[in-house]
């Protein structure tokens, strides 16, 4: 497939409505796999379960190597539920920072894509596999940012002493390379494996309590710097608390770190505060606060402050199977990219043969 056919199929993902000639590119199913899919049953969600926080991650470049547990609701899937996620992250960055050892250059765009699943296994458990493909290239934003900043007297940072659409992307110490690359690139990132457990939820208006790990494998390439080459941990806690207005979201998390062959990364903690608004019966706006502290040992301030972002985001429950979600993020430090744009779709369904629609919950202690 071309980038050019490909189009179509983009404007039907993100507006959810199939044109009128949709049945070209997606001829229908024979009878009996029509039958199959209508009579697949639905999970049938709590009047609040489609809420919570957006599914951002800092999109700095050198965060890409370690493992990031990103923002959830302290809550998990029932047994036999499953969902599946596309999620798409673009973002764009300009960093140039240098004292008399480290040189510090990241001017590039970055579009993540992450494919993940989870699935409800019981007894108040869900594990959960996520995937991220990395394509980094030189662009084509800087121009509009730059024209944007002066129409609103923003600052323009660097942006009018250097060139547009470039390239660029090496962190060295001492005239070594630590991380190099000189031109674009598309490559697999690392796997995310996660288990969950919630402690206390209910339904609407209740206080969730969840605690989660995770552990990243060394699946991506450490030459395309979308991997660290070893393996990661991570450790986190939830709490949320969703009435059926507005609801509240808090996370902490701790990740360990595997070193790199020419720097030494750190152990660091995360975490996240958001809130929603609930205004139409499927519709929620949600702002959102991240920050993580730093993950490499250097003296560079890019490297060695905490990322800060603020989110906007909106969530649509467009049924029980599907929902949507877009998001905008902005940086408040320069240990993230200067904006970033994220959508992810979710489709939900529930295996043949669990409980039946409207069944009790399992019973979960309350602290």
């Amino acid at each position: 497939m071309t980038r050019l056919d490909a189009l179509p199929l983009l404007a039907i993902l993100l507006s959810g409505t199939p044109p009128a000639d949709a049945a070209v590119l997606f001829p229908p199913l024979p009878q009996d796999e029509m039958e199959e899919e209508v009579s697949a049953p639905e999970i049938e969600e709590s009047d609040d379960a489609w809420r919570g926080p957006v599914a951002n991650r800092n999109q700095f470049p050198p965060a890409f190597l370690f493992i990031s547990l990103e923002p959830e609701r302290a809550r998990v899937l029932k047994k036999g539920e499953r969902t599946l996620s596309a999620n798409f992250d673009y973002s764009n960055t300009l960093i140039l920072q240098k004292n008399d050892l480290e040189s510090l250059e990241i001017d590039l765009e970055s579009l993540r894509a992450v494919l993940q699943a989870n699935f409800g296994l019981g007894s108040n458990l869900e594990i959960a596999g996520r995937l991220p493909l990395y394509w980094m290239y030189a662009g084509f934003l800087d121009p509009f940012i730059s024209s944007f900043h002066h129409a609103f007297g923003l600052p323009n940072y660097i942006r009018d002493g250097e060139p547009d659409n470039v390239f660029r992307y090496h962190w060295r110490v001492e005239d070594v390379p630590i991380l190099e690359r000189e031109e674009g690139f598309v490559a697999l990132g690392d796997l995310t494996v996660q288990v969950k457990r919630a402690i206390s939820w209910k339904e609407l208006g209740a206080t969730e309590l969840a605690a989660r790990a995770a552990i990243k494998l060394p699946t991506g390439s450490r030459d395309k710097l979308v991997g660290s080459g070893g393996t990661d941990l991570g450790f986190g806690v939830e709490l949320s608390r969703v009435g059926r207005k507005v609801g509240g979201f808090f996370n902490l998390s701790y990740h360990v770190t595997s070193d790199l062959d020419e720097a030494q990364s750190k152990n660091f903690f995360s975490w996240m505060g958001a809130v929603d608004w609930r205004f139409k019966p499927s519709l929620s706006a949600i702002l959102e606060y991240d920050e993580f502290r730093p993950m490499l040992e250097s003296d560079i301030s890019a490297l060695s402050k905490d990322g800060r972002q603020v989110i906007l985001g909106l969530r649509w429950r467009r049924s029980d199977r599907f929902h949507y979600e877009w998001r905008l993020a902005e940086d408040l430090s320069s240990t993230s990219p200067d904006f970033t744009l994220g959508f992810q779709i979710t489709y939900n369904w529930k295996r043949a043969g669990t409980e039946t629609p409207g069944s009790p919950e399992p019973a979960v202690p309350e602290n």
